[in-house]
């Protein structure tokens, strides 16, 4: 079809590339397969799968992997041709309150490299010592090809079309241009994300949302997010801020948020409010540095208690964005705050279902988020970002 309507005067150049990338998905998804195999599968003449085969081979993006088993039919079996992992490799950077933390990823996704450092937040210094962090975890990783992306996770009100963080006041950022202060320091394509956008990201591409198509976020940590998926792709809105599910106002607080305003959900059910308020009730300090699970683990009758009705209003929340969005997958957490908080968990799915018109006629899956699922979607994002040859074929984030 491609170099029919190559023939009939469409772009020449955008019928190579897709052709190309047909292959190189086969090969990335499907592979290791024979150059015949390849003929079959892409429906493209021999000869063009053999110049597109030499080429992905001249590029690095492919490499002979071994021979085809013999079938028993006769002829003579064919060398199978695999995606190289090596050809690339994108890193994922979280920027948290006690410094950064970043993963290496192979062509594939698969994190090959981890460190840690504790760095300033002052922008000036806070790029520099990112791209520094991330060249030399490069460097010193043997099987890393070579860095062509990269994702950055921030906290705050992100604009990931501009990759910009509106406002961050902890750090005191203000429209702070991340990504183009990172692109200068690391000189390859950046993709900027905050970590609940990141988490559904992750979910959908390698976690308990892979394989479905709508799939919702509630990103529980010191603040609340939202991350939500929908046909497909990651929502982004008109300003690409899309998820601030925790400065929704709740109508029964007047309780003053971080943001300056009352009666934000996040003034009821963040972790920030549950950690102060059960440090209250213990009069322990340790308590303010809890996760949800050794709160839960305590079995004070006032804790439980104060936890279910954070759950309850966090379920009522969430439950407006089921009634918007119809997901098939709502999890909750991603975070090591929330993470096997099971009756946190049980209390937040009631009230969700109690809630969501959509629950009376279909069963909606609800989860705890892995812990490291903002870090698998940056790494997805960033891999978006990667040649036509070596990125995924199924795209979510892009624009």
């Amino acid at each position: 079809m491609s170099e029919i309507a190559s023939s009939r005067g469409i772009d020449t150049t955008a019928v190579r590339e897709m052709n190309s990338s047909t292959i190189a998905a086969l090969l990335r998804e499907q592979g290791p397969m024979t150059r015949a195999e390849l003929v079959r599968r892409s429906g493209l003449a021999r000869p063009t799968v053999m110049a597109i085969v030499s080429s992905l081979l001249s590029i690095g993006a492919a490499d002979e992997g071994g021979i085809q088993p013999a079938s028993g039919l006769g002829g003579r079996p064919g060398s199978l041709l695999r995606f190289n992992p090596s050809s690339a490799s994108v890193a994922a950077c979280r920027v948290r309150l006690e410094g950064i933390e970043v993963t290496l990823a192979d062509g594939y996704g698969t994190p090959i490299g981890f460190s840690r450092a504790a760095v300033s937040h002052e922008p000036s210094e806070l790029f520099p010592a990112i791209a520094a962090e991330i060249q030399t975890l490069h460097a010193s990783t043997p099987e890393a090809g070579p860095l062509r992306a990269a994702g950055l996770l921030i906290p705050g009100l992100v604009d990931r079309r501009t990759g910009s963080c509106i406002e961050f006041a902890p750090f005191g950022w203000t429209y702070l241009p991340a990504r183009a202060l990172l692109e200068d320091a690391l000189g390859v394509p950046v993709t900027v994300l905050n970590p609940a956008a990141a988490a559904a990201l992750g979910e959908v591409t390698r976690g308990r949302g892979r394989g479905h198509d709508d799939v919702i976020v509630i990103f529980l940590d010191k603040g609340i997010g939202a991350g939500v998926v929908t046909g497909g792709r990651l929502l982004q809105g008109a300003f690409g801020a899309v998820g601030e599910l925790g400065h929704c106002a709740m109508g029964h607080s007047d309780g003053l948020c971080a943001c300056g305003r009352r009666g934000c959900l996040e003034t009821v059910a963040s972790g920030r409010v549950i950690q102060r308020q059960a440090g209250t009730i213990l009069g322990q300090r340790a308590a303010t540095t809890m996760s949800l699970a050794k709160l839960e683990g305590l079995n004070n009758p006032e804790i439980d208690a104060m936890l279910s009705a954070a759950a309850h209003q966090l379920g009522i929340a969430a439950s407006w964005l089921v009634n918007m969005f119809n997901p098939s997958v709502v999890l909750l957490g991603g975070t090591d705050f929330a993470v096997d908080a099971k009756r946190f968990l049980r209390d937040f799915q009631g009230t969700l279902e109690a809630h969501s018109l959509s629950s009376g006629h279909h069963a909606i899956q609800v989860q705890f988020a892995a812990t490291q699922s903002d870090v698998w979607g940056a790494t997805a994002a960033a891999m978006e970002l990667l040649p036509t040859q070596l990125r995924p074929s199924k795209l979510y984030a892009i624009p």
